[in-house]
């Protein structure tokens, strides 16, 4: 026979592993989002670049092939 204060111990320990998990759970998901926020901020700014050398290419194509 299980003993009334093992039983709620037991029953609080549970609920504490399950907090517990719920918050690595939840800390994991959050640093996925941060790191996929940090690769998107990554890509833009990739591609800002190129779109800021986009008019020193013309202007170097035009210096070298157009003088």
């Amino acid at each position: 026979m299980i003993n009334y204060e093992y039983f709620q111990y037991w029953q609080e320990t549970t609920e504490e592993i399950t907090l517990l998990g719920d918050l690595i759970k939840e800390n994991i998901e959050r640093y996925q989002r941060t790191q996929d926020i940090q690769y998107i901020e990554y890509i833009l700014e990739n591609i800002r670049e190129i779109i800021r050398l986009i008019p020193l290419r013309k202007e170097y194509y035009d210096k070298c092939f157009n003088a």
